[in-house]
């Protein structure tokens, strides 16, 4: 993935460290990264913590940039992942709210998208997520599948986000369709 440009949006999820071991796995690979974090995701990983692996700075609000900068992040990458996206920025993304930086870049970008969904097994299955995701695919988001977790007596609670070695490997394949 020499000289690729991978764009990442980090929403508010517990499986947000996880994007830590991806940044490292995509710039071992060749790839520069840039990360978006939404405000709601620094309780679950650090903006220095993301700054040190990307070697890039974070961006994590508006005010950060220049009024067209979000356009400028959103053509520089040649992909954007969000990763965890929560059930709450899907409903976004499929709804056109831009009410903060992620999404304000997710809505000026040409470039492919793809995100990995994670959220409570609730919420993954209600009607109105499914109905979001579809809408996202029909735009030609790529949604990459999450797993199940169990918990006690196991039932399956939690729709958890697919491992950073599987997402790098669809960055990949998405980037280089034929190999």
């Amino acid at each position: 993935m020499q000289n690729k440009r991978i764009l990442i949006g980090i929403t508010d999820s517990i499986t947000a460290y996880k994007i830590v071991t991806l940044v490292r796995l995509l710039k071992e690979s060749g790839a520069e990264v840039k990360v978006v974090m939404t405000p709601e995701s620094r309780q679950f990983v650090t903006s220095s913590t993301m700054a040190t692996v990307s070697g890039n700075p974070i961006y994590s609000d508006t005010s950060e940039l220049s009024s067209d900068s979000h356009q400028e992040l959103a053509q520089w990458a040649h992909i954007i992942i969000i990763a965890p996206a929560s059930a709450n920025t899907i409903s976004k993304m499929a709804t056109g709210i831009a009410d903060n930086l992620l999404l304000t870049t997710y809505f000026s970008t040409t470039r492919p998208v793809t995100i990995a969904p994670e959220c409570d097994l609730d919420r993954y299955e209600h009607p109105t997520t499914k109905e979001n995701m579809k809408k996202l695919e029909e735009h030609g988001v790529y949604i990459i599948q999450p797993t199940e977790k169990k918990i006690a007596n196991d039932q399956v609670k939690l729709i958890s986000m697919a491992e950073p070695e599987t997402i790098a490997n669809v960055i990949k394949s998405l980037l280089f369709p034929w190999g």
